[in-house]
């Protein structure tokens, strides 16, 4: 394959919708396609702001279908969340006004008790029980503490969730 940048718009439409029948992307995901194919970026540009107004590329759907795949699996947090919807592509206007959106109706503290309820149950469950010291109790909050920042969930998050867990 040749490093030059090709200049055939005709051609690089073709690509484009043939990407777009055989996959769900989203603008970022097609972009990284068609320069991988080694066109030229004004030209993508032109073509993905065409799509997107005839609704073949739609960023904020793409964001709601990850969104709502992610609420049924409580993995991540707000943080996480949005980085995933970078990582898929989803442009940050998008992915803002999705977040802001999906957190009307989704609680982060709900995702998080979801969350670590299928992970840490029995770490949750030694924290609250009498028999367990200052010690391991700190050694517990540790690991739950590193569990969810790496899902994106805020400390503040944690912190008020095991406030509520422990009364």
């Amino acid at each position: 394959m040749s490093c030059e940048s090709k200049n055939n718009p005709g051609q690089m439409r073709q690509v484009a919708f043939a990407y777009l029948t055989k996959y769900r992307p989203t603008s970022g995901k097609l972009r990284q396609y068609l320069l991988r194919k080694n066109y030229q970026l004004v030209e993508i540009n032109t073509l993905i702001n065409e799509l997107c107004e005839l609704k073949y590329l739609d960023d904020y759907a793409a964001a709601e279908r990850i969104l709502h795949l992610c609420r049924h699996s409580g993995a991540y947090g707000k943080i996480g969340l949005q980085a995933l919807l970078l990582r898929k592509g989803v442009e940050y206007n998008c992915a803002q006004v999705a977040l802001r959106d999906f957190f009307q109706n989704v609680d982060e503290h709900s995702l998080l008790e979801d969350y670590l309820s299928s992970t840490s149950s029995d770490l949750l469950r030694t924290i609250k029980s009498d028999t367990c010291d200052y010690a391991a109790k700190q050694k517990i909050l540790r690991i739950l503490l590193r569990r969810a920042t790496a899902h994106g969930f805020s400390v503040a998050t944690l912190r008020n969730y095991l406030r509520d867990y422990m009364s």
